[in-house]
């Protein structure tokens, strides 16, 4: 049973590991705030961007050695549906953006620096939503892909 479980929960948890990798690149990494903070780490002799880079990247790794490491029958009998991938970060990605807001709400701050220019505008946080969701969803499918495609056993 425990065994099931790890393989039907290998596209979601997998999609979050490659999705985190992905976003971080392309919405932390570039940005002049996350810049600046790697900057004043380098100068108290802390490589910061460096191991924040590397400890973002990992995900990747550990998602494609897991699906490299099951049984390729035993994981796509367990594995859900492409629709129930769907539902599943489509319901992920509404609870992140509600409790950011409840967040935003308690603190005034985002969590992301990012996030400022999204500001209270609800076209701006649909849209990204949206794209959040298709990314997620996207990588959850990537992983069945894989997992069709290539395995060791």
């Amino acid at each position: 049973r425990l065994a099931g479980g790890t393989y039907a929960a290998t596209p979601v948890v997998g999609a979050a590991g490659i999705f985190v990798t992905v976003q971080y690149f392309n919405l932390v990494f570039p940005n002049s705030d996350h810049k600046k903070i790697c900057r004043l780490w380098a100068e108290r002799g802390v490589r910061f961007g460096f191991i924040d880079s590397m400890r973002h990247a990992l995900p990747v790794v550990v998602v494609v050695l897991d699906v490299l490491a099951k049984q390729k029958t035993a994981l796509l009998f367990a594995m859900p549906s492409v629709c129930g991938i769907i539902c599943i970060n489509v319901l992920y990605v509404v609870a992140f953006m509600c409790l950011t807001h409840v967040n935003y709400a308690i603190t005034g701050r985002w969590q992301y620096s990012f996030m400022k220019a999204l500001g209270q505008s609800t076209q701006k946080w649909c849209a990204f939503a949206c794209v959040q969701g298709s990314i997620l969803s996207a990588c959850g499918l990537s992983i069945v892909l894989l997992a069709r495609l290539v395995t060791l056993w």
